[in-house]
């Protein structure tokens, strides 16, 4: 695509909007961004920050996560032995804020400990625009795959 026909189509408000995520939680956890539709799949460690489509919170449209814990790091949420949590980040249509802020999404010690000693099947957390009464990210979080 030419560069005229791609600002002809940003100014026309046809692209895609991305929204910066943050992620903090769980720290030291090696994190993989499983391979999607027109996405390669993409490892790094926690916390991370990436770019992601604003589309829809649909879990099942969501990106696909695995985080994997060792031993040592997987303590902190009272595991004895290494543990693997699998996760959907939804990233929904974004408002202004969605698109100029970083969206910080925020996982408490205690949910995370409550969903490794299976007290809890999933936890979810999200961030929203207060101006607009808004979800604009969704973390769910399991010990099973989706």
């Amino acid at each position: 695509m030419n560069r005229y026909a791609l600002l002809a189509l940003t100014l026309a408000g046809c692209m895609p909007s991305y929204a910066t995520v943050i992620i903090e939680e769980p720290t030291h956890a090696k994190v993989t961004i499983l391979e999607g539709v027109g996405t390669p799949a993409v490892q790094t460690q926690v916390p991370f920050s990436g770019r992601f489509e604003g589309a829809t919170l649909r879990t099942s449209d969501g990106y696909r996560l695995r985080f994997e814990l060792d031993a040592a790091n997987a303590a902190r949420f009272g595991s004895s032995q290494p543990i693997v949590i699998y996760g959907r980040l939804c990233v929904g249509p974004l408002t202004e804020l969605g698109k100029s802020s970083a969206l910080h999404v925020r996982v408490s010690d205690e949910k995370l400990v409550a969903l490794v000693k299976g007290d809890r099947s999933e936890i979810e957390t999200f961030v929203s625009d207060p101006n607009k009464n808004q979800e604009l990210a969704r973390l769910i979080l399991r010990m099973v795959e989706f």
